[in-house]
């Protein structure tokens, strides 16, 4: 458990390194020198970062991944 949660640090470590000419400015700031079609990406990007870390959370607290949310709500 310990092994998967020093990976899950690691990682973390690693897209905050990747990703911080974005997060080093406000974020209109730095959408607002970009085209319409690098806007999409960069918010396809942010929705995959987020379900992802949401998943590697859930997955490393022991919570059921595997779980529907159809029908729940």
């Amino acid at each position: 458990m310990a092994s998967k949660i020093l990976n899950l640090v690691k990682g973390v470590d690693e897209l905050e390194k990747v990703i911080e000419p974005l997060i080093s400015k406000p974020h209109h700031e730095v959408l607002s020198k970009m085209s319409h079609l690098e806007k999409s990406k960069i918010g396809l990007l942010e929705t995959y970062i987020i379900n992802s870390l949401f998943w590697a959370m859930m997955k490393v607290s022991k919570d059921e991944v595997n779980f529907s949310v159809q029908g729940r709500f």
